[in-house]
């Protein structure tokens, strides 16, 4: 937040707010999905920090890419530190490929608050294109999707055995 310019990040903080407010009120979860945290180690979890001060408790955080071990440890210090009932982190690798997808998750999972991943087209395979417009059929896009996802899974386990993490 203290990296948009001040009328936005207080824009973006009411509408955050808002929304928070109305999720307990109807009883539903709420995801709250950081954009950009990328550019420095920490941003993340200064950025979750000061949503957290504000009162807000989402269930659920998707985060983006910390790139390290630390990065991911401060992550969880900031959840931990002020709301010990979230639910965790869900990692948001929809921008990247299943060998960095892979490469991310196993970073993340270590750390304990981990509770899963969101993936995308990059990671899937890049069949959606030429599936729109009619270069492949339905039975070579699902068997792009499956060796995207099973490479994906493949790549975590390996990761995850190389670490020691539980799969």
């Amino acid at each position: 937040v203290a990296a948009l310019p001040v009328k936005r990040a207080e824009r973006q903080m009411q509408d955050i707010l808002r929304l928070h407010a109305a999720a307990r009120r109807n009883r539903l979860e709420l995801m709250i999905r950081l954009t950009g945290e990328e550019g420095r180690e920490g941003a993340a979890a200064d950025l979750i920090g000061h949503i957290l001060e504000s009162g807000v408790r989402p269930d659920w955080w998707l985060v983006g890419p910390q790139r390290t071990e630390s990065g991911w440890k401060a992550v969880r210090s900031s959840v931990e530190m002020h709301d010990r009932h979230s639910r965790g982190i869900i990692l948001d690798a929809v921008h990247l490929d299943g060998d960095a997808a892979a490469e991310e998750f196993g970073r993340a999972a270590g750390n304990g608050i981990l509770r899963g991943m969101a993936c995308g087209h990059r990671t899937c395979g890049d069949a959606a294109d030429p599936w729109l417009s009619g270069n492949i059929d339905d039975t070579a896009l699902v068997r792009s999707i499956a060796a995207g996802l099973n490479g994906l899974r493949d790549g975590v386990e390996a990761r995850l055995a190389r670490s020691g993490s539980p799969k």
